[in-house]
């Protein structure tokens, strides 16, 4: 196990502002709080290398996500990655990604010099009115203008979008899909509107017109077939990259690699254990302070929950295993072939871009079947 390379992800659940669709923890009222915040999580760091006998494990990624890490100085950024070197072995080429928001202000330079070397940006649309709806704080012009900028210092730049946005069209998504090809994106993550349940969206889904399934359908094909055009590869449901530009930190979740998180609400699994920090900041505070991990649940997986993890993540991402198929899953996956839903390689089954559509659906006839 300990020779198994681990990915790190750190949780900073601080936001300029809390966007109406966001269900993630995450604080916009955070004055005082980011140092103590800062010297928690290298805390935690120190604490969990001990209990987790992780003591120099090699590290193939770090991903800073949010809330909105870039509301961080340089000086707190490079705190907590000089803990995890501190502790964890580096390896060299580490890809190491920040999420930022472009109504902050980014020292790109400053990024790379204290070892940032992939940027993920939260663009969200490339249409005003959309982004005036999603209560982002930054318009296209300042979306365009942070992308120029962070590609003037770093190769490897993602965007996420979303599609299904009330009174969204067709027509003003593949704007926006046209301005990333434009501004020549290496990657893209692309995700459907959620109505998650404690949002403010949410609390207001009955007063405004939502877009139907078909909309939201056609928006994900042709979302697909463009990015195809560019060479783009679909190596999961909301990801696309061109060649070796695919994002190493989300293909060990998906490959079921080790990965640890640290920070409030983050979630760990090392050798198929699995773990969750609470997501109150109080209680992440109080138990770091008395020595203990801010754990609070834990589960150990079993065969079962293993086998439909490698179903669930093979066919939203790079392929199913056969071998993993009975014949009753196997004839299914074949009339998914004849359906458009599938590609058949001599070891896998990959799920097309109309197949992706429908994972869910597609992972419990296949679980179905094992019975």
């Amino acid at each position: 196990m300990h020779n198994r390379l681990l990915s790190i992800y750190i949780h900073i659940p601080f936001c300029l502002k809390k966007c109406n669709y966001c269900s993630f923890i995450s604080f916009d009222s955070y004055k005082n709080e980011i140092d103590n915040y800062i010297s928690a999580i290298e805390k935690e760091i120190k604490l969990s290398v001990n209990i987790n006998k992780l003591i120099n494990r090699q590290v193939s990624t770090i991903f800073f996500g949010g809330g909105t890490p870039s509301i961080l100085s340089l000086q707190q950024l490079k705190k907590i990655l000089k803990s995890i070197k501190k502790y964890f072995n580096v390896i060299e080429n580490c890809e190491t990604t920040i999420e930022i928001n472009p109504a902050t202000s980014i020292d790109f330079i400053g990024l790379k010099a204290i070892g940032f070397n992939r940027i993920s940006i939260g663009v969200q649309s490339f249409n005003d009115k959309e982004l005036y709806f999603l209560e982002r704080l930054h318009n296209s012009n300042t979306a365009e203008k942070t992308i120029i900028e962070a590609k003037k210092y770093f190769d490897n730049v993602n965007i996420d979008l979303i599609y299904g946005i009330p009174k969204q069209t067709i027509k003003s998504f593949e704007n926006t899909i046209n301005k990333a090809i434009l501004l020549d994106i290496k990657h893209i993550s692309a995700y459907s509107l959620m109505y998650e349940e404690g949002t403010k969206l949410t609390a207001i889904k009955n007063a405004m017109p939502t877009i139907s399934i078909d909309e939201e359908t056609e928006m994900y094909e042709m979302l697909c077939a463009k990015l195809e055009k560019k060479c783009f590869n679909q190596y999961e449901i909301s990801n696309f990259a061109t060649e070796n530009y695919e994002c190493k930190h989300n293909k060990n979740y998906w490959n079921r690699k080790d990965y640890i998180g640290f920070g409030v609400a983050a979630h760990s699994c090392l050798s198929d254990v699995r773990f969750s920090n609470t997501i109150d900041l109080k209680n992440y505070f109080y138990k770091l302070e008395h020595n203990k991990l801010p754990v609070i649940e834990k589960e150990i997986l079993t065969e079962e929950d293993i086998y439909e993890e490698k179903i669930f993540l093979g066919l939203r991402s790079s392929g199913l295993d056969k071998k993993l198929l009975n014949d009753d899953q196997l004839k299914f996956m074949q009339e998914c072939i004849k359906s458009g839903f599938s590609k058949n390689t001599k070891n896998l089954f990959i799920l097309t871009s109309k197949g992706k559509f429908i994972t869910d659906s597609i992972v419990l006839n296949v679980l179905k079947k094992k019975m």
